[in-house]
């Protein structure tokens, strides 16, 4: 079965037309996710999925992903994260991560088992506002110099988890405890796709501060060169979202970033997270 599919970029990225996700029959479930195989980023427009729906449809793909944060309300299902500005009537925020800008990052490098699947559906989201960028990572390798390549083919990058640092509610002494609890991890820079073959950099601009055998200065230069790479316009899709809006995408051949939202206007997105299956994808840790 193939899907019809429209093109985001003229070198990555794909629509895919008439899919509905709250309904999708194991033929066409088999299709999308050969599909997500092959290209990293998908996007379904208009669609409309109750949470149940969202974690039914997210666990075909793979083991998910129960993020439990104390400081937020909890959702209806564990495995949903609600990415949000607005706050109950008792004043609990609803979700994580709802106006600021993020920089260019790699969700879960810092963890010893990434899970690189994202499902995000775009409920409430403010018009003219958060775009968000995805730079393809195996596009980069392949514009790297052959030197390059051989150069860091069995290096790993070492990442530790910092995004607390950005939440305004959390005080010293949670984030300390915070950084305690999250030591350094090191994961191979380079990831081959177990499928089609394809290489890809692995490598979370944000977090990843270090290259394991190498001094400070070499690794920091060798970082920024790739992150340069990784980000080049010819590497990078922008999506200004609408509501009804779902995005697949692969964190392990993708690397993103979110423009700031407007403080006085309403957001809410639905998120899952998935460790996806190693025999089929790309994992850097299986």
């Amino acid at each position: 079965m193939s899907l019809s599919t429209h093109p985001l970029t003229p070198r990555f990225g794909l629509e895919v037309l008439g899919v509905d996700l709250a309904s999708v029959d194991e033929a066409t479930f088999v299709a999308l996710r050969a599909l997500w195989q092959t290209e990293p980023l998908l996007l379904l427009r208009r669609q409309c999925l109750d949470e149940a729906e969202l974690v039914a449809l997210s666990r075909r793909f793979g083991e998910l992903h129960v993020l439990r944060r104390d400081y937020v309300h909890p959702p209806r299902h564990p495995e949903v994260l609600y990415v949000s500005n607005l706050r109950t009537e008792a004043g609990t925020r609803l979700g994580t991560l709802g106006s600021s800008e993020l920089g260019w990052h790699t969700d879960q490098s810092y963890q010893p088992r990434p899970a690189t699947g994202a499902v995000f559906q775009a409920v409430e989201v403010p018009e003219g506002t958060g775009a968000t960028e995805w730079c393809n990572t195996v596009l980069a390798y392949a514009a790297l110099p052959d030197t390059v390549r051989a150069a860091i083919a069995s290096r790993r990058g070492v990442s530790r988890y910092n995004a607390y640092e950005r939440e305004t509610g959390l005080d010293e002494a949670r984030k300390a405890a915070l950084r305690a609890q999250h030591p350094p991890v090191a994961h191979p820079l380079v990831l081959t796709h177990p499928v089609s073959g394809e290489r890809g950099l692995y490598l979370d601009i944000s977090t990843t501060y270090a290259v394991e055998g190498m001094d400070d200065v070499e690794a920091r230069a060798l970082l920024a060169s790739l992150a340069e790479v990784m980000t080049r316009p010819e590497h990078v899709y922008t999506h200004h979202w609408r509501p009804g809006d779902v995005m697949l995408w692969d964190n392990a051949r993708l690397c993103h970033r979110r423009d700031p939202i407007d403080l006085h206007a309403p957001r809410l997105a639905k998120r899952t997270t998935i460790y996806m299956d190693p025999a089929r994808f790309p994992v850097p840790a299986a």
